[in-house]
């Protein structure tokens, strides 16, 4: 019986053992995906307040010049167009370095590396333009995490 006692105890042990490797190997498999999911969600989410807060300068930029700033280099000219000093001597949007590439590019926040916002004036176009979601104004789009242009946008 005095091995019994000795049994109980390594079998308790063993059990403990594998509840809290288990419970390790839970952790592991499933808070990365969580981690993933809440990374992606916050890029998305720098996305979409770039996309608006550039639409806004933009605004700013016609108010002031009469018109927005030329699309002949996409985020490029757009970029240049709003680093300019405003009415209140003050750039329309200040750019952080790592938010521009070396051609001033303006960088997507969820895939800064490859991918740029996309930038189109609009009320330059003469005649219909199919391509044009804001007619009289500027459109504004770049991919989400899962590479769609569907959903980080100026427009509904």
């Amino acid at each position: 019986m005095k091995n019994a006692g000795k049994t109980n105890v390594a079998l308790i042990t063993g059990i403990s053992g594998s509840v809290l490797a288990l419970g390790v190997l839970t952790f592991f498999v499933m808070i990365p995906p969580s981690l993933a999911r809440a990374k992606k969600k916050s890029q998305e989410g720098r996305a979409a307040v770039l996309v608006l807060n550039l639409d806004l300068a933009s605004e700013s930029y016609r108010a002031d010049r009469g018109g927005y700033p030329d699309d002949a280099q996409g985020s490029g000219s757009l970029s240049r167009g709003l680093s300019q000093p405003g009415m209140k001597d003050a750039p329309y949007y200040q750019f952080r370095p790592e938010d521009l590439d070396s051609q001033g590019n303006v960088r997507n926040p969820v895939h800064p590396e490859t991918e740029f916002v996309q930038y189109r004036n609009n009320s330059a176009r003469l005649g219909d333009d199919s391509l044009a979601h804001n007619k009289a104004g500027v459109d504004l789009w770049c991919k989400d995490a899962d590479g769609l242009e569907t959903g980080l946008r100026n427009w509904e």
